[in-house]
Parts: structure tokens; sequence; C-alpha cells
């Protein structure tokens, strides 16, 4: 469960922003409630602003500190990720904090980047033990000299003490754990936990895919669930069924070394290769007849003589192709964070999909922070006050992240309009058009 995410350096964030997800005292909407160690969580974040006011880059926030902690390198180019209409920010460092509850504990975990060098120069990890902060470990570099403090007293982070290999200073320690973890050692154990809670933190952006599209009709399952929500989005989608198409090497941007070993794969009769698409994965094999085949979702309009292929589809189905496995019910919770929720849909679409989310998971911890400019959606009688946030442009055009919970809005309030006025910012400022302006 996610209960705050902090930035600061990175992109349009300048001063640490921070979004909290800790309930206020508003007794509506009780069932949005999670319970984190005796705190109330908010199941929900809907975020407005203008555009260019940041909503995007707090999801690609969350989104590259989420890589970086479960174990995406910083060899990349990453120079210009840091506040630049500040030229003293290249200089100093991008700092990102989660509070979170994993494993029925509360934890504090952050880093802080180099953006010159590319390398970590400082990460930590407490525990929250009531009022009480225990510290797992903190790294620190001092001129390229680390040094790591803690409780974790494990033998593997002597790789990262002293002068460490430029790769080992773009990695995070939490990153390790999953290799060196042993059931014996509990903090070990602690650690992977927590590294296991980003690994459930799931970004969708305007450009994502579901990944999995060609794998729903095999699995009955999975299946019947899209089969139900895309009717009930009406969508006039009736069923779903697996497709068997040939597979052409010569259609893909493959690469000279993948085609050998598939034509290879071949000669022995053993494909079974799985490969990415725009459209998904493709899950490869070879047929009786000895071709390599894969299946396709197709979709039933209600001709089963005449199906139709995703790219058939409006841009609005695609997207709920994406959104259904959000309302999946999992052993396991998850933080969704959506930018743009509402892309290629209907106000009443997204409405529908934030009611069925709120009750697929009433009893689990599962969460969800998303960007929309629809104001139909800034309804209390879907969201808590302390649902709805914005963000907005300061005179240094720096994002400034606030809540509608400051402003004390009465229940009954019907707010969409008032935002739109500007009564609480995170509106385009607009000048008004004169006579003068037409004649030029």
């Amino acid at each position: 469960m996610l209960i705050c995410f902090s930035v600061q350096n990175f992109m349009s964030f300048k001063e640490t922003q921070s979004l909290n997800m800790i309930a206020g005292k508003y007794s509506r909407h009780k069932e949005h409630l999670k319970n984190a160690n005796g705190r109330n969580v908010l199941a929900a974040a809907g975020i407005y602003g203008a555009n260019a006011s940041g909503k995007s880059n707090l999801c690609e926030a969350i989104d590259f500190s989420r890589g970086i902690a479960v174990g995406n390198p910083l060899r990349r180019k990453i120079t210009k990720r840091y506040f630049r209409l500040s030229k003293e920010f290249s200089e100093k460092p991008g700092v990102f904090e989660y509070r979170l509850l994993a494993n029925e504990k509360v934890y504090d975990y952050g880093f802080a980047i180099d953006y010159r060098k590319s390398r970590i120069v400082s990460e930590w990890l407490y525990r929250h033990e009531g009022k009480k902060e225990v510290c797992l470990f903190v790294r620190e570099d001092h001129d390229s000299d680390y040094s790591v403090e803690g409780e974790v007293k494990e033998p593997f982070l002597d790789n990262f003490r002293g002068e460490v290999s430029d790769k080992l200073a773009g990695e995070t320690i939490l990153s390790q754990v999953s290799y060196y973890v042993k059931k014996s050692s509990k903090v070990l154990m602690e650690m992977k936990h927590v590294y296991e809670w980003f690994e459930r933190v799931h970004v969708i952006t305007p450009t994502s895919r579901y990944v999995m599209t060609n794998a729903i009709a095999s699995e009955e399952g999975i299946r019947k669930k899209f089969e139900k929500e895309l009717i009930d989005f009406d969508t006039g989608i009736l069923a779903l069924e697996n497709g068997t198409k040939k597979f052409d090497v010569e259609e893909w941007d493959l690469t000279d070394d993948f085609k050998k070993k598939l034509n290879k794969d071949s000669e022995a009769g053993k494909v079974n290769v799985l490969i990415g698409s725009d459209a998904g994965y493709l899950f490869l094999e070879k047929n009786e007849e000895g071709e390599i085949t894969y299946k396709k979702v197709l979709m039933n309009h209600g001709d089963p003589e005449e199906l139709f292929e995703m790219e058939d589809e409006s841009d609005g189905t695609k997207r709920l192709f994406d959104y259904i496995p959000m309302l999946y019910k999992r052993p396991e919770s998850c933080v969704f964070v959506v930018d743009e929720l509402d892309r290629c849909m209907h106000t009443n679409l997204v409405v529908a999909f934030l009611e069925r989310f709120f009750a697929y998971h009433r009893n689990d911890s599962s969460q969800i922070v998303f960007t929309t400019h629809d104001t139909n959606i800034m309804d209390l009688d879907l969201l808590r006050q302390d649902e709805i946030w914005f963000v907005e442009r300061d005179q240094e055009h720096a994002t400034k992240l606030y809540s509608l919970d400051s402003y004390k809005v009465r229940f009954d309030k019907v707010i969409d309009r008032d935002y739109r006025i500007g009564r609480f910012g995170g509106v385009p400022r607009i000048p008004a058009l004169y006579q003068e302006d037409l004649d030029d």
C-alpha cells in the first residue's frame, strides 16, 4: 500500500512535493479507506491540472524511481532529468522517497541520485515501530567512498562499501536483495517484502499496452472476465476467441541472430518462443505442418464468421483492454498509476471503471493514482475531497502539488464549475481575445 510519495529535483519538480494518501476526517466513502497499521489510507488519488503543469511528470517520477528501486541501473543517460530552469539544480541530487505498507509493516524507502555522474549518492530504508524508527540501512557516498550502516549486517553489503564499481554505484541495495535473501535472515526477508512491493507498482501511460492481450482467449477464467467487462462497458464485443496466424519472419523487425535461432529451432522442431510486439507478446510455436504460428485474440461482434482483430477496434476499446486487468482480484494488492485515465474514453466509461475498481478492491489494499482532464469525474459522489488533487505551475515554472482537502469544501458542493473558473487553481490561464487580436 502506498502511504506517501515525495519527489524533489526531477523534471518540473523543483522543491519537494508530496502525494500523501493518508485520509482526512471526512465521513463519506468509508469504503475507500484502507487500514495501514491503524491509519486510514485512501484508495485513490485523482490529479487535475493544466497542460504542461506536471501531471505526467508525477507519473514519470513514480515510474522512474520504481524502476531504479527494482534494478534498472543508472548507466543510461539521465543528465537532463533535473529541474533544468535553475542551472544550479544540475549539481543537486534528485530525491525520491516512499512511505509504504509491506507485509503489514510500514517502511520509509528512498534514494538520491547524482545526475551528472549517474550514480546513487544516498539510499535508506527505515521500519516504523509505533513512534520509533528503526534504520535497516543507510548508504552514503562520501566523495566516491561509500558507507553502509544500520541493522542489516549481511556480508553482501560489503560490495557497496568503499570505492565501488560504476555498475554498483548506479544500482540500489534493494535491487540486490533477491540474489542474497535467505529465509533464515529475518531482516533480508523484510527487505525482500519491500522489493516485492515495488514489483506490484504498475504504471500505465497513454502509449503503453497490456502485453498479455494475445493470451486472453487461451485462459478460460481470464477470457470470461474480459468478456463480461467488455459487454458491460458496451463495446459491442460479445465474445473473445483464439485465432491462429502464420508467423512470417520477414514481416517483423528481428535481429539476424534471432532469425537464425528461430530457423534453427524450427528445423529441430522445438519452437516455443515469446517475443514482444506493439499488440502485446506473441507466443510462437510450431504446428503439425511444420509452420511457425502464434495465437491472436479475436473479437466477436455478433457474427462468428466475421471476427475482428485488435487493430480493427476503436482507441477506447483498446484502452479498456489495458484497464480490465486492474479489475482482477489478486492474491497481492497492487498500486496502479494511470496517466490520462480518460484518454479516448467516454465520461460514463471512466466513472463506471472507477466504480468497479472501488467495488472489486473493497476488501484488499489495491489503490489507483490517476491523472485526468475530465471534470465530470470531479464529483464528490464518486471521490472524497482528499482524493482530489491539483498540480499547478508556479512563477518559476515548477510544479506544485496540493489537495482539494486544503480548501475544506462541503461534501454536497458541486465543485467542477468552481474548478473550471479557477477557484482551486490548476487550470490554464488564457487571456481574453480582443478585436485588435482579430485585426492583426
